[in-house]
């Protein structure tokens, strides 16, 4: 799969496919670019895919929830380098103050609670009150 068919989309279909903006998409390209070129500053072996398109394969993992081997049979790489690669771009994301909204699991999960405890406070005072009024004509 390469992503020289996508740049056909317009922004309406580019959002139905990815979930952002292409202007996020420029965005976070310009995030990885940097931190591709610290990457390789110590050496090592260049990746198979291009950085656009290792960011859209992340974005469709995020966006369907795909699993890492149909992933990695569309783009033409192993079910592991499809692993490796999401997890890189992903790290990278979170790290920047930009993208903090895409915070790891334990945020979420710690988000997740607050959320239900202020809920159970909540529905704890409506009930309360409920009984205040009916037993004690309480207002």
């Amino acid at each position: 799969m390469n992503n020289n068919k996508f740049n056909t989309l317009n922004d309406r279909e580019w959002l139905r496919l990815t979930g952002i903006k292409k202007s996020t998409f420029n965005k976070m390209l310009d995030i990885l670019k940097v931190a591709e070129i610290e990457k390789f500053k110590k050496g090592g072996k260049t990746n198979k895919l291009s950085l656009e398109n290792r960011l859209l394969m992340t974005l469709l993992y995020w966006r369907e929830y795909q699993t890492y081997f149909h992933l990695g049979k569309s783009f033409d790489i192993s079910e592991a380098n499809c692993y490796r690669n999401i997890k890189w771009i992903e790290d990278i994301l979170i790290k920047n103050s930009d993208f903090q909204q895409l915070a790891g699991k334990k945020a979420l999960i710690n988000d997740y609670f607050n959320r239900l405890l202020a809920l159970l406070v909540k529905k704890l005072q409506i009930f309360v009150k409920k009984i205040l009024i009916e037993k004690y004509n309480f207002n």
